[in-house]
C-alpha cells in the first residue's frame, strides 16, 4: 500500500468511527392493540410479521421498519389482561417507546364516531370507594401520563386533541352510568386497557403514547353503535402506528448507509481526499 492509498483508508476509518459514534439510536417499539382490523392495515404497509412467538396467553408479533424493531400484541378484554399483555410484552421485548391503539366510549354523548384523542391522564373509574351511588376515587386512581409531543415524530396523531380516558373492567352501555363517569373522572372518553398498560409501564424508562378512537357513546346502544362501527372501520389506528414508526429518527448500526458518510466515502474511495 502506498502512503496515498494509506492516508484515504486512514480518513475512511476515521470518518466511520465519528459517524459510528454520533448515530442515533434505533427505536424498540412495543404496540398494544385492541382491534384486529388495526393488526390488518399496519400489516399492508409494513408486511407479514417476521416472527411470531407465544408466551402462555400472549401472543407477539415481531415486525421491522427500517432500523426499528416492533413487537406488537393484542391487550385482550379488561385492564387486568391487558396489565399482564403489557408486562410478559415488556419483560421479553424492551422497549424504548409504547404505543397503544384502541377504541373508547364517548363520554359526553356529543363526541363524533370515528374522532380520536391522545390520551394525556388516565383515570381509574372503578378504583376506590362505592357510596351513595358514587364512586369516590382513591388518590392513586389518576395516573397522569407525561405526553411529550417532543418524544414523537410530527405525523397526523399530533392533531388529535389531548384528553384524559377512564378506564376500568366494565364496558359502558348507560347513560346514566356514563354521566357519572363523566362528572366524577372529567374524562373525555371511557374503556378497558389503559389503566392496565400504565400499570404495567410505571417505573419503566419508556415514552408512551396512547391513542383512543370514539367507537360508540357509552349508553344503551353502544353495543349496537360499537358493532357498526367495526363494520365501517378501516384500521386507522394500524396506519397511524406505521406513520408514526417510520418517521421516528434512527440510523441502521451500518456506518455507511447513512446518506452524508456515504457521500465522503464514496468521494475517498475515487481518490478524492476529504
Amino acid at each position: 500500500m502506498n502512503r496515498s492509498n494509506f492516508t484515504l483508508q486512514k480518513y475512511r476509518f476515521l470518518l466511520i468511527a465519528l459517524f459510528s459514534c454520533c448515530d442515533l439510536r434505533a427505536a424498540d417499539i412495543a404496540w398494544f392493540y385492541a382491534l384486529g382490523e388495526d393488526l390488518a392495515a399496519f400489516e399492508k404497509l409494513a408486511g407479514r410479521a417476521l416472527r411470531s412467538v407465544t408466551n402462555g396467553s400472549v401472543t407477539m408479533h415481531h415486525y421491522q421498519i427500517g432500523p426499528h424493531k416492533i413487537c406488537a400484541a393484542k391487550m385482550g378484554s379488561g385492564c387486568s389482561v391487558t396489565a399482564n399483555t403489557a408486562a410478559t410484552c415488556l419483560a421479553l421485548f424492551p422497549a424504548s417507546h409504547v404505543i397503544s391503539t384502541g377504541p373508547a366510549g364517548g363520554l359526553h354523548g356529543n363526541e363524533e364516531m370515528g374522532h380520536w384523542i391522545a390520551v394525556n391522564k388516565v383515570i381509574a373509574w372503578q378504583k376506590g370507594k362505592a357510596t351513595g351511588g358514587k364512586i369516590v376515587s382513591s388518590e392513586n386512581a389518576t395516573q397522569t401520563m407525561t405526553l411529550n409531543a417532543k418524544d414523537w415524530p410530527d405525523t397526523p396523531w399530533q392533531q388529535f386533541r389531548a384528553a384524559a380516558l377512564a378506564s376500568g373492567e366494565a364496558f359502558v352501555c348507560s347513560a346514566e352510568m356514563r354521566d357519572r363517569i363523566a362528572a366524577d373522572s372529567g374524562a373525555r372518553a371511557v374503556e378497558m386497557n389503559a389503566q392496565g398498560l400504565v400499570s404495567a409501564v410505571a417505573g419503566r424508562a419508556v415514552k408512551v403514547l396512547i391513542l383512543r378512537v370514539i367507537s360508540d357513546h357509552a349508553d344503551e346502544s353502544a353495543e349496537q353503535d360499537f358493532s357498526a362501527f367495526l363494520q365501517q372501520y378501516d384500521g386507522r389506528g394500524g396506519a397511524l402506528v406505521y406513520e408514526i414508526v417510520k418517521a421516528m429518527p434512527g440510523q441502521a448500526s451500518e456506518a455507511a448507509g447513512h446518506e452524508s458518510l456515504k457521500k465522503l466515502l464514496d468521494g475517498i474511495e475515487d481518490g478524492k481526499e476529504p
